[in-house]
C-alpha cells in the first residue's frame, strides 16, 4: 500500500491482494490524516479482494462524513462487489448509500 497525502487529497494505492489486513492499513491511513475532504482509493494493481473486506471497506468510507471518496482502478468484478455492498461507485460521493 502506498498513500499520498496533498493538501485535501489523500490517494490510497493498493497493491496485489485487499484483504482484512489491508483495510485496516487503510483505516489507519484515514484516521491519521482525519479530517479527510477527498480520500480517492486506487484498485489498479490489485489483483485479488476478499469480499469480506470490500464489505468492511464500504463500511469504513461511509463512516467518513464530509468526505468525499472516489475510486479508481476498479475491475468489473470490484465495481460489482462495491455495489453489491451498496456504493454507488459512478456517484460523486461514492459511498454507501443509507438503506
Amino acid at each position: 500500500m502506498f498513500v499520498i497525502a496533498e493538501s485535501a487529497t489523500t490517494v490510497v494505492r493498493l497493491d496485489d491482494r485487499f484483504g482484512p489486513a489491508q483495510v485496516s492499513s487503510v483505516e489507519e491511513v484515514l484516521a491519521m490524516f482525519r479530517p479527510v475532504r477527498h480520500v480517492i482509493i486506487d484498485f489498479a494493481n490489485v489483483r485479488d479482494a476478499d469480499t469480506a473486506a470490500v464489505a468492511t471497506l464500504a463500511r469504513t468510507l461511509g463512516g467518513l462524513d464530509g468526505s468525499q471518496v472516489s475510486f479508481r482502478g476498479l475491475s468489473r468484478h470490484l465495481r460489482r462487489l462495491l455495489s453489491y455492498v451498496g456504493v454507488d461507485v459512478d456517484a460523486p460521493r461514492a459511498v454507501p448509500v443509507a438503506r
